[in-house]
């Protein structure tokens, strides 16, 4: 059985213009990627024994580590390309909400070619916000210039265990104010300065807003016990690329800012979490599955 793998659809366009007026509360609710539909409950059924799992896969770029990387190429001065993005709803939503703050993206196929601006508005539509938790990226644009910026509660999957109380944690080491309330995420303006900080992070988009931020502003930041998670190194190497300084040391990540911008193209690593789940298929099957061209991530290293 040949697999026909996760193609990334070749169309050169620019993403369509969403609204960006002001920003209506969203009342908390989940977004078409969320595992519940009103009081129904989403689930796969498996009718097995299979045959062996065989073939060649294509690879998807990870959307956990493109989502901070556009943002980052999106400060960084000049014009970056970014390749290999998944083509998914949320990337598609992530993208008009950096319109909405002054980018420019033109993509072809799976390649974002972006050039940052200056905030066109101050607030992400709630339609958008509300679509995927990944909305959030959008006010690491707004803090790192200084200017406030109000969007509808974030939506995406209900997991147990998430908060934004590292977000707050990030934007405040910095000398930012997010507020949270039901209606949604009020980022006051204010002037951003390098520091030292604990983020006490164990996920991914705080401490990647945080490494953003950190590589937009001038001087040295520590942001200390920050999260371990594959995506924020990824995001690492992405802002060294970018003409940041920046390394770990165990869980503090040491920042010296700005971004330059940079000549190379960015390129997203594969999903792990589909190789994976395809590699235990066939191994549970029998079967054998290759993944040719698959992309290596580059560790960052100390600057």
């Amino acid at each position: 059985m040949a697999l026909a793998g996760s193609q990334l659809r070749p169309s050169p366009k620019l993403f369509p213009r969403t609204r960006c007026g002001s920003s209506t509360a969203s009342q908390g609710r989940g977004g078409p990627m969320s595992f519940k539909t009103g009081n129904r409950v989403r689930r796969i059924e498996v009718d097995g024994p299979s045959i062996p799992l065989m073939g060649d896969v294509s690879l998807p770029g990870n959307k956990n580590s493109a989502m901070p990387i556009v943002t980052a190429a999106a400060l960084a001065p000049g014009t970056t390309t970014v390749k290999h993005v998944p083509d998914l709803s949320d990337m598609r939503a992530l993208g008009s909400v950096l319109q909405c703050l002054g980018a420019r993206i033109e993509i072809r196929g799976g390649s974002w070619t972006i050039r940052g601006g200056y905030p066109a508005g101050h607030s992400i539509p709630a339609e958008l916000s509300s679509h995927f938790r990944g909305s959030v990226y959008g006010l690491a644009i707004a803090g790192a210039r200084g200017v406030g910026a109000s969007m509808g509660s974030v939506g995406g999957d209900s997991l147990s265990g998430r908060t934004l109380e590292p977000h707050e944690r990030a934007f405040a080491g910095f000398g930012l104010r997010l507020e949270v309330s039901d209606a949604g995420l009020l980022l006051h303006p204010g002037r951003p300065k390098a520091a030292e900080f604990r983020i006490d992070d164990h996920g991914v988009s705080a401490t990647c807003i945080a490494m953003i931020l950190a590589a937009s502003l001038d001087g040295r930041s520590i942001i200390r016990n920050a999260s371990l998670e594959l995506e924020t190194d990824d995001t690492l190497a992405a802002v060294v690329q970018l003409g940041a300084s920046a390394f770990r040391e165990g869980r503090d990540l040491v920042i010296r800012g700005p971004m330059t911008g940079s000549p190379k193209d960015l390129t997203i690593p594969d999903d792990q979490n589909v190789f994976g789940t395809l590699a235990v298929a066939a191994a549970i099957t029998g079967g054998r599955i290759s993944c040719p061209g698959s992309i290596v991530r580059v560790a960052p290293k100390a600057t």
